[in-house]
This record gives structure tokens, sequence and C-alpha cells, in this order.
């Protein structure tokens, strides 16, 4: 409880200036374009975004997309997420809805969205196999979702300075956690290269893993009818 208050207390100082925050790791367009490959060319109908913080992931989106969901705890984030994504040209003609809304039991109609996207989420969490459960939960069948999070790393600094609650995740890890969930066709990839020394504040490794709400075949009549 103590942590997650630390965590939340956090996200209310930094909400404003959190893209520099983000910017202490790999470059976003980097980052925005492996997402991009992983998801797929599109459209899609409908986008979530799970921990939404500024809105920059559903912006990375915005030609793919024909609505957009976000959602997260924190009521500084989505202040700076609604400016900034009802200023945004590119989503004039997009649906667009931001509001509060808890990881684990999402404010989304389960098995309604073509693209969820979990960017730099799980790593504050104190139950990520359970956040990726929901989120999967949000998937239609074809449905695509894409975590981002780093790899295992001893950076310390990021528990105390930023209310990191894990220090990274192996690939085989959320894979397990998607196939649990019932996902397929599960896919990793790695970026960038990790810390000289565990006092860097840049070049972690980062994971961008996918996978997809099977297609349930449709049954065939039976014989005769």
């Amino acid at each position: 409880a103590e942590r997650d208050a630390a965590a939340a207390a956090y996200f209310a100082r930094s909400a404003e200036d959190w893209d520099r925050v983000r910017a202490l790791h790999l470059p976003d367009a980097d980052i925005e374009a492996a997402m991009r490959a992983a998801a797929g060319p599109g459209p899609f109908d409908l986008m979530v975004d799970v921990g939404v913080g500024t809105g920059q992931t559903i912006a990375a989106f915005a030609d793919r997309i024909r609505r957009a969901e976000g959602f997260d705890l924190s009521r500084p984030m989505l202040a700076v997420a609604r400016a900034r994504l009802e200023a945004n040209p590119a989503l004039a003609e997009v649906g667009v809805r931001i509001r509060l809304g808890d990881i684990y039991d999402p404010p989304v109609t389960p098995g309604t969205a073509d693209l969820v996207t979990v960017q730099q989420v799980l790593h504050f969490l104190s139950e990520p196999a359970r956040a990726v459960e929901a989120a999967a939960g949000l998937l239609s069948p074809g449905g695509v979702l894409v975590i981002v999070d780093f790899a295992p790393h001893h950076l310390e600094f990021l528990r105390t300075a930023h209310a990191h609650r894990r220090l990274g995740f192996s690939a085989g890890e959320v894979s397990g956690w998607l196939s649990a969930a019932g996902l397929e066709a599960v896919r990793t990839k790695v970026l960038g290269t990790p810390p000289a020394h565990e006092d860097a504040g840049q070049g972690l490794q980062v994971l961008v893993w996918s996978a997809r709400r099977p297609v349930k075949p449709k049954k065939r009549g039976s014989v005769g009818s």
C-alpha cells in the first residue's frame, strides 16, 4: 500500500514533465515505430491504451485508428493527455475518449478492442501478470495486444527516484502471461543495448511483445442441413 501511494504521488509530481522523464530511456520514435510494426497496418476500429499517461501512444497510432479510449488512475496525467490529444490535428477525425480507470478493472467493455497497448506501465505495478490478463480480456477475436517494457536491469535508482516496482521483465516472463491469457502468435522484439554500468541513466533495453486473440473457426452445419 505504501508503494502504491508513493507511485501515485510520483505520477502527480511528474505529469507535466513526463516526456522529459521518458527521454531518460530509448527515443520515443524508435519505440513507437516498433509498436506500429508489431500491431500491423490496421485500420483499427477501436484502440485502447492502458495507462494512457500523456496520450503519446494514442497519438502515435493516429493514422491507423477510428476510435481510441485511454484510461489511467492519475488525474494529473489524464489532464495532460486530454489537452495534448485535443490539440493534435492528426486526431481531428478520430473519436478519442480519456477517462479515469483501474488497470485491473478496465472501464472498457471486454472483447471490443482491435488493438490494446500497454507502454511502460507494468514495471510500476504490484501485479503485472494480472494487468496483462485484464488487458488481454479487452481484445476482440483477431485483436492485437502490444506491450512495451524494460528488459531486466540493475538500475536501483529507478525504484527510489522513479517509483519502479520491478526492474524489468524477461522475454519469457511476459510471453508466458500472454499465452496464459489465451493469446497466440506471441512475438518479442529487443530494442537498445544494456547500460554500460549500473549508474547509467540511458541505454536500457526495451522489449516489445505482441500477441493476438484467436479467431474461433465458424461451426459447420451438420450433414443434410
